[in-house]
């Protein structure tokens, strides 16, 4: 399954960046997380991954949380087809300690925003990989 997957989050100037790093941190262990100027005082922060290994803590999250009814529901509901993404939206403050905790876009401290990039004709194997019915 060929995947690449986007993890960012806008660091706000009331926010400490090395907080919001390690709440990204706690979901993709494996990333290389940069940051960057996103405006007068805003920062984001990002990296990328390109394996099911990536995502390997968000598969433990789901399963040890037993949210995989919900997170199958909101995959498939942000999955644009014509696109070949689904983007997916996590609370700061629950990834910090370490929980999965899924947004509808904008929070007021912003989400972290995931968008994973899929081939359609892999998008039920992935789906069932991620998030299977219960």
């Amino acid at each position: 399954m060929r995947i690449e997957v986007l993890v960012r989050s806008v660091v706000y100037p009331t926010e400490d960046e090395s907080k919001v790093i390690r709440a990204m941190e706690n979901l993709f262990p494996m990333g290389k997380f940069e940051v960057r100027s996103s405006g007068e005082e805003m920062k984001e922060v990002f990296c990328k991954g390109y394996t099911e290994k990536f995502l390997g803590r968000l598969y433990s999250l789901l399963r040890e949380e037993r949210i995989l009814n919900t997170a199958r529901k909101i995959i498939k509901k942000n999955y644009d087809r014509e696109e070949g993404k689904i983007r997916l939206f996590f609370n700061k403050q629950a990834a910090y300690v370490g929980r999965l905790n899924f947004t509808e876009g904008e929070t007021p401290l912003g989400p972290i925003e995931v968008e994973i990039t899929i081939e359609e004709k892999e998008f039920r194997d992935f789906l069932d990989w991620m998030a299977p019915r219960v």
